[in-house]
């Protein structure tokens, strides 16, 4: 009997120790709440109803943001030889919703047969590491390319449009 009073004691101590503190924080009261559970449920409401989202300054620049126009790109053809070294960042322009410079990328180049010509893997679209210079690129073939375009704002606004380009060999 001794044995099992000194191997269950404790156990047997700790669980009325935990009743009693348990029930001692449950049966506080603040301010009309009664128990531990409701004075922090009280505690953390107050707080978030003193919260008005019109107290936020940034919600009016966020809106502004929302609202403004994408950038809007330009392309302007330029005859397309067979074995002509061509320019292709010269034939798109980008501007913002205020008129000025947007950032301006040629993310594919599409033959007529559906292969990119601007990236030799996928592996390397994935990574944006492109195999050809738009600034310096030269088509192989004749044919309607699909030139995929993408501009960026100082906003971060984006806007992708595709444009087809016609090369021909004379």
């Amino acid at each position: 009997m001794v044995a099992l009073m000194k191997q269950y004691g404790k156990a047997v101590f700790i669980c009325v120790t935990s009743v009693l503190v348990l029930g001692i924080l449950f049966q506080m009261q603040s301010e009309g709440k009664t128990g531990f559970m409701e004075i922090i449920y009280q505690k953390t409401m107050e707080d978030m109803s003193k919260a008005s989202p019109a107290d936020y300054t940034d919600a009016d620049a966020v809106k502004a943001v929302m609202a403004r126009k994408k950038p809007q790109i330009t392309y302007t053809y330029t005859k397309t030889l067979v074995g002509a070294v061509v320019n292709l960042e010269n034939m798109f322009e980008a501007k913002d919703a205020e008129g000025n410079p947007a950032a301006l990328e040629i993310t594919d180049i599409v033959n007529p047969m559906g292969e990119s010509i601007l990236y030799l893997t996928k592996e390397d679209k994935k990574q944006h590491r492109q195999s050809e210079d738009t600034k310096n690129i030269l088509f192989a073939r004749t044919g309607i390319y699909t030139v995929y375009v993408k501009a960026v704002d100082a906003e971060k606004k984006q806007t992708y449009e595709q444009y087809r380009l016609p090369v021909t060999s004379n």
